[in-house]
């Protein structure tokens, strides 16, 4: 399996509930045509979500993932009218975009339950490249799995990263080491973890999880 992950700030302009509305309401149905699609997760950004120095000083509105069998079948999913569609559509509500291509790893399959509480947290791609990016997510993953309320966990290892193929969406300007989506039994367990979560050079984000396929 591959993961195309899009990091995504909202066009100027439009607040925060527009650009919710129109993500789900308009774009998530046009996403959930594309050929190939195994998965379709949106996960929106709260309200002062980004909790630490390195997210305020990247301000993401929200992060959209949709997973392929191969690079094959989403080649094939981006060539397809239905990606047209959506980057017409795209330039009604997103401003800037990162779009990463990642190899998923799950360190603990996700215990799904009503009320779970989610954190994402990427890092900036080391100097040294891949190999002191894998240092990091081995790191992580040491850290993090002994968290108190963890029901599930997955990392995602950055393949390559550009701006959208043949989109007018600008792209936005970072370069991502690794991201890990983090679940909770419940928000109150999620916020007891952000002190370890968050480390050096990671920016981590609370968001509400919105999954379509």
């Amino acid at each position: 399996m591959i993961a195309a992950i899009s990091l995504i700030q909202r066009l100027s302009g439009i607040d925060t509930a527009r650009f919710r509305r129109h993500w789900l309401d308009v774009h998530g149905p046009l996403v959930c045509t594309f050929p190939h699609l195994q998965r379709y997760v949106q996960s929106h950004v709260v309200e002062g979500g980004g909790v630490t120095e390195q997210a305020r000083a990247l301000p993401i509105d929200g992060f959209a993932e949709l997973w392929f069998a191969n690079r094959e079948d989403r080649d094939a999913a981006y060539d397809s009218p239905a990606l047209a569609a959506c980057d017409i559509d795209s330039r009604s509500f997103i401003g800037q975009v990162r779009r990463l291509v990642t190899d998923p790893h799950e360190v603990l399959a996700l215990r799904r339950a009503d009320g779970v509480a989610k954190l994402i947290t990427l890092f900036a791609a080391a100097p040294a490249g891949p190999t002191g990016n894998e240092a990091t997510l081995v790191r992580q993953a040491v850290r993090f799995r002994d968290l108190a309320g963890l029901c599930g966990y997955t990392q995602h290892r950055v393949l390559d990263q550009h701006r959208p193929p043949r989109s007018a969406v600008k792209g936005l300007p970072i370069d991502v080491g690794g991201l890990s989506e983090l679940w909770f039994e419940n928000a109150a367990l999620r916020q007891q973890a952000i002190a370890t979560v968050a480390e050096q050079d990671a920016a981590v984000y609370l968001v509400e999880e919105h999954k379509f396929i």
